[in-house]
C-alpha cells in the first residue's frame, strides 16, 4: 500500500523509502544482535557471521563472482562514493606519485561535483564530461576525452539512475568505454533498485557498485559498495582495519540485517507478471493529467527522456514558481520534493535542470514525484485528484 502520513500521500520514495514490511516486523521482534563483530567470543562471532552472510546474499542477488568482489558496508552512497575517490586519489597520488583524473557527468550526485575541488588540491584533475540533449554522457567524446588524457590513472564515476529526473544510463556501454579506455568505473547504483527492469544485471567487469539502502526500505545509515577485490584503493577511513581493511568502525549489523530483509520484499513485488509495463503505464497516464493543466510539452523533463526508470516524473512548472505549487500540493495532501531532496531546503535553481538546458527562472520551477514500487491504479488516481486541486487554481488548460 502507498504509505500515507497524517492522509497525505507521499510522493518522495527517490529521497527515502519507508521501512518494508519484513524490515518493521524484524524491528518490532526487538531480537537484535549486538555485539561487536571483531570480537573473539561466541555473540561476536555471531555478528560476524550475519555480516557474512548478508555479504553473500547481496553478492548472489547481482549474479557475482563471490571470489571477486568484495562487498564492503558503510553509512549510505555518499560515503561510498567518497571513500572510494577519495582512496583512489590517496593509493595513487599520495602512495605511488602517479597522476589521476576523475571525469564525471555534470548530471552526478552532489557528493561528486562537490568533491571535485578537494581532489584538485590533493594533485588530481578533473573533467566534466559533455553530455546530450536526452541527458546521458555523449560515450563517444568522452571515449576521445578519457583515451586523449595523459594521467596514469583515469577514474570515470557513472551515474546509472539519475535521482532527479529518473534518468537511466546503459551499463553495458559504459562497460564499452571502459574496454576502449582502461579507466576505472564507479558506478553510483543507489537509484537502481527496484525502479528499473533487470536492476539486477550489472556488469561484472565495472569496478565498483555503490547502493544506500534507505531507498528500497532498510533502515538508513547503511549502505554498501560491491569491489573488484583487484582494484587498488587506500581506505578513506583508518582505525581498527575492519573489513579487510577496507572501512574501519565497527560496522552497523542491525542496519546490516536489514539489508536483505528490504531486498526480499522488493523482489517479491517487482516480480510479479507484467510489473514494468504497469507502472510505466501508471505513471504516463499521471504524465499525461500534468500535461493537460500547465500544456507545454518541453516542460515534461522525464516525460522527454529516452530512457527512465518506471517511478519517477519530473516537470517543470513554467509560470509559478515550484516552492507555491509545492505548498498547494502540500495543502493538498502530496508529499513532493524539487530537485535533490540532498540538497533540499536550498532554494537554488536546479543544477540539473540547469545542465539540460532550461533556464534560472525555469528550474525554480522543478518538481518531482517519485512512487513506490507496490504503487497501484487507486492511488494513481487519487494523485491524479490531488494534482488537479494543487495545479488547477494556477493553470487553467
Amino acid at each position: 500500500m502507498e504509505k500515507l502520513i497524517s492522509k497525505s500521500i507521499y510522493c518522495d520514495y527517490n529521497s527515502t523509502s519507508p521501512l518494508s514490511e519484513s524490515v518493521m516486523s524484524f524491528l518490532g521482534a526487538g531480537d537484535f544482535l549486538f555485539a561487536n563483530p571483531s570480537s573473539v567470543h561466541q555473540l561476536g562471532k555471531k555478528s560476524k557471521k550475519v555480516i557474512r552472510e548478508v555479504s553473500e546474499y547481496i553478492i548472489d542477488l547481482y549474479s557475482l563472482n563471490q571470489r571477486e568482489k568484495n562487498c564492503i558496508f558503510h553509512s549510505g552512497a555518499t560515503e561510498g562514493l567518497n571513500s572510494l575517490i577519495l582512496g583512489l586519489v590517496y593509493k595513487h597520488i599520495l602512495e605511488k606519485g602517479k597522476s589521476l583524473s576523475l571525469f564525471y557527468s555534470p548530471l552526478d550526485h552532489s557528493c561528486i561535483v562537490n568533491l571535485c575541488p578537494l581532489i584538485e588540491k590533493l594533485g588530481a584533475t578533473t573533467i566534466e564530461l559533455p553530455i546530450l540533449t536526452t541527458g546521458e554522457i555523449d560515450l563517444a567524446q568522452a571515449k576521445n576525452l578519457i583515451a586523449e588524457t595523459s594521467a596514469d590513472v583515469k577514474v570515470l564515476n557513472y551515474t546509472w539512475v539519475n535521482n532527479e529526473i529518473g534518468l537511466v544510463q546503459s551499463l553495458s556501454q559504459v562497460k564499452e568505454l571502459k574496454d576502449n579506455t582502461d579507466c576505472v568505473v564507479i558506478v553510483d547504483a543507489v537509484q537502481s533498485p527496484g525502479k528499473i527492469e533487470g536492476w539486477q544485471k550489472v556488469e561484472p567487469s565495472l569496478d565498483a557498485y555503490v547502493f544506500s539502502a534507505h531507498k528500497f526500505g532498510a533502515l538508513k545509515g547503511v549502505g554498501f559498495t560491491l569491489l573488484n577485490n583487484d582494484l587498488e584503493i587506500s581506505p578513506a577511513l583508518k582505525g581498527g582495519g575492519q573489513q579487510n581493511g577496507l572501512r574501519s568502525g565497527t560496522e552497523n549489523i542491525m542496519g546490516i540485517q536489514t539489508i536483505e530483509l528490504a531486498y526480499r520484499d522488493l523482489l517479491k513485488v517487482t516480480g510479479e507478471k507484467d510489473y514494468y509495463l504497469s507502472q510505466k503505464s501508471l505513471i504516463s497516464s499521471i504524465e499525461d493529467h500534468i500535461f493537460s493543466m500547465i500544456g507545454d510539452e518541453s516542460m515534461m523533463v522525464s516525460q522527454n527522456l529516452k530512457n527512465r526508470n518506471v517511478n519517477t516524473i519530473s516537470f517543470v512548472s513554467p509560470d509559478v514558481k515550484a516552492n507555491v505549487i509545492m505548498m498547494s500540493m502540500d495543502l493538498n495532501g502530496l508529499e513532493v520534493s524539487s530537485g535533490s531532496a540532498c540538497s533540499s531546503g536550498a532554494s537554488l535553481p536546479s543544477r540539473i535542470l540547469t545542465k539540460l538546458g532550461f533556464s534560472n527562472e525555469q528550474t525554480h520551477g522543478g518538481i518531482r514525484l517519485s512512487f513506490s514500487p507496490s504503487f497501484s491504479s487507486e492511488q494513481a488516481e487519487e494523485v491524479k485528484k490531488r494534482l488537479t486541486q494543487s495545479l488547477g487554481k494556477y493553470y487553467h488548460k
